[in-house]
């Protein structure tokens, strides 16, 4: 290891920043970086920080007061989460649960209320399983506060999904009246064939046919009868 600093001193972490300072920790046994710009303890010191965050966390949430051994209750209705609000004011009035887990409590019942309304029995199902977890302390506060975040979004994403629908149906159906009204307007400015075409004065003069005239001097068929009926040829009136 190459010492660059004065005899006799004591060793320090060979760790240099990007603007040129030097670490000034003590390194460890048998290296030149301290344990915090050690390459190799990249690992170790990512999870030292977790568990350090976690240990806070612990010590600056304290635990939330529940009633001892709440039985499953079944959320299907909207009368069941009456029910578990009305079991909530209880409890809380009681002292056997604390301002934090009422207010969780309603948070999620709002939810599921919210998911009964939308019709959407998975998220109903999940916030009803969050519910029941949490009062029988299978579920810590932190947690299902998240389930219910996630859970608003669901409800939010499925809301957003439904109006879309609507818009397209709305759209195609915009779009079938807006084709129809073409089809007819131009069915409606197209020459029909089939119509006849408009009588003028000289197609009607070439249409019309004249009597037919008679002959100038033909005795009419009347006459020549009654001529024949009065004058017959009497054979015996030759003879007298």
């Amino acid at each position: 290891m190459e010492n660059t600093q004065a005899l006799g001193s004591k060793p320090r972490c060979q760790f240099i920043s990007k603007i040129g300072a030097r670490c000034h920790a003590d390194p460890q046994t048998g290296k030149d970086y301290c344990f915090f710009h050690d390459p190799e303890q990249k690992k170790k010191q990512a999870e030292a920080r977790r568990q350090g965050g976690e240990a806070r966390s612990r010590q600056a949430e304290p635990e939330i007061t529940l009633p001892p051994d709440l039985p499953v209750i079944p959320l299907w209705r909207a009368a069941d989460v009456y029910e578990l609000l009305a079991q909530t004011v209880n409890h809380l009035r009681r002292g056997q649960m604390d301002l934090r887990a009422t207010r969780n409590i309603c948070y999620l019942a709002s939810l599921l209320l919210r998911a009964m309304k939308q019709e959407a029995q998975e998220v109903i199902d999940l916030i009803a399983d969050t519910i029941n977890q949490f009062l029988r302390g299978q579920m810590d506060l932190r947690t299902s506060k998240a389930i219910g975040n996630a859970a608003a979004l669901m409800l939010t994403a499925l809301k957003q999904d439904a109006a879309e629908q609507e818009a397209a149906i709305a759209d195609d159906a915009i779009q079938s009246v807006e084709a129809i009204g073409r089809t007819t307007a131009a069915h409606a400015h197209a020459p029909r064939h089939d119509s006849p075409e408009p009588r003028t004065a000289a197609t009607a003069a070439t249409t019309i046919l004249p009597a037919n005239p008679r002959a100038p001097h033909a005795p009419h068929p009347a006459v020549t009868n009654t001529a024949t009926t009065i004058n017959p040829t009497r054979p015996e009136a030759r003879q007298a």
